[in-house]
């Protein structure tokens, strides 16, 4: 009777210690599993603030919308209209990049080889020197077209790099890119403008921002990590290459013959 006894309070003892363990393990979990996913809610809301400050802290990024730009290009009918629209009262287009007061003129200039297209965005300065601030480039595919976005890292920050797919149907450029043509390169400069433009004020930012929201809300590309290796194939984006690619080989040049003078200088000691 003793050893029943006994043997009966092991049991209720062990039943008591596994429930404590139990409810004890259970909040345990509870508060672990609230404590990750407050960090990682905090990771992602870091992270959405990043590409927030990312998208929205230089000028071009303020006065340029690549979404609404994107959704531009789609609907129009060929490249002399794109740089039509970019240009015009009330459009997505509210650049000062040189603060002159007046929204700068964007220049349109069509490239491509094989089953890609591009059209470069460019802005030019009072000295007549042309600079790249975006490039949109569409390439087919079978049954859609792959559509990159990039912001030139000098203007928009770096990854500045959107993507995504366009079905035929929905573009109303889309005979235009594939019909054989001259590529349009914009006859504009600084100081000579079309008939059809007359200089304007860019608008506050909310204003600006309020209006391309509505435009960028309907298009198909949305912010995407920016891949290694990547480079726009622009006439512009080649030019800058090889501009580099100069400079590096005569910095390498002077190094050989700097180097050469210090040990001809050491072997005369």
């Amino acid at each position: 009777m003793c050893a029943a006894f006994s043997e009966s309070k092991y049991f209720d003892y062990q039943s008591i210690f596994q429930e404590i363990f139990m409810k004890r393990f259970s909040f345990a979990g509870i508060v672990f599993l609230s404590a990750g996913l407050m960090i990682t809610c905090g990771q992602h809301e870091s992270a959405a603030q990043d590409q927030t400050v990312t998208t929205t802290s230089t000028p071009a990024a303020a006065g340029l919308d690549l979404q609404a730009v994107t959704e531009i290009v789609k609907q129009s009918k060929n490249a002399a209209e794109i740089e039509q629209k970019l240009n015009a009262p009330g459009s997505v287009n509210n650049l000062d990049l040189d603060g002159d007061g007046n929204v700068d003129y964007v220049h349109v200039t069509e490239y491509g080889k094989g089953n890609m297209r591009g059209f470069s965005f460019t802005v030019m300065d009072s000295t007549g020197s042309d600079h790249e601030i975006a490039t949109i480039e569409i390439e087919r595919g079978y049954e859609s077209a792959n559509v990159i976005v990039y912001g030139e890292p000098a203007y928009y920050g770096p990854g500045c790099y959107y993507t995504g797919a366009w079905v035929p149907a929905d573009i109303v450029l889309w005979a235009y890119l594939w019909h054989p043509h001259r590529f349009y390169y914009s006859p504009y400069h600084y100081g000579y403008y079309p008939q059809y433009y007359h200089p304007y004020h860019p608008v506050a930012f909310a204003a600006y921002s309020s209006h391309v929201t509505v435009i960028a809300g309907a298009t198909a590309v949305r912010r995407a990590p920016f891949p290694r290796g990547y480079g726009p194939r622009s006439p512009y984006a080649r030019h800058a290459v090889r501009a580099n690619q100069r400079e590096r080989q005569q910095m390498r040049m002077e190094g050989r013959r700097g180097g050469g003078g210090e040990r001809r200088q050491e072997r005369e000691r």
